[in-house]
């Protein structure tokens, strides 16, 4: 799944959270770290043109086409500014942070997990390994998704972002 979807739901349903207490800071952060485990096993497309499946890629980072890395580069600018903007001016201050956390567990995987100049080195760190088997073995299986039909993926995400969007602009009054 893109970054996009996955940075707002982990914000919106932060956002649920009870407001006070320090501790939901960190259970805003855990509960977008399970979000995007529970995304992934949902059809989706892991970017929105060529490639949409992360094995149709060649292994090495270096010999991936350069829209790849231009439309990630480009959804993690959409999604960062659509989060910053929610969050600096929609969510209320009791809540910044708990929202702020659960916006960036969310995506933590994925960073983990995809970003070239690190990823070989996380995968080395015992914790993050077997975070990163889960993550793969959570995913939903690239052979399934070929099966149904190619447009679910897109449906599936736009319904997420909006329904997360949603929840977080039930804050603006």
């Amino acid at each position: 799944m893109t970054i996009t979807p996955h940075i707002l739901t982990g914000a919106a349903l932060a956002s649920l959270l009870p407001a006070s207490p320090h501790s939901m800071r960190m259970l805003g952060f855990l509960v977008g770290f399970g979000s995007h485990y529970i995304l992934d096993a949902a059809p989706h497309w892991e970017r929105i043109y060529g490639a949409r499946y992360n094995d149709e890629l060649p292994a090495d980072y270096g010999r991936w086409p350069k829209h790849v890395t231009t439309q990630s580069l480009v959804d993690v600018l959409i999604g960062s500014i659509l989060f910053l903007t929610i969050l600096f001016v929609v969510v209320p201050d009791p809540i910044k942070v708990c929202v702020c956390l659960g916006g960036i567990g969310a995506i933590l995987p994925d960073l983990m997990d995809n970003v070239p100049w690190w990823s070989k080195r996380t995968k080395r760190l015992l914790v993050w390994r077997y975070l990163a088997k889960l993550h793969h073995w959570l995913h939903m299986n690239y052979d399934l998704q070929r099966k149904l039909p190619s447009l679910l993926g897109l449906f599936t995400q736009l319904a997420v972002i909006i329904i997360a969007l949603l929840i977080l602009m039930r804050h603006y009054a």
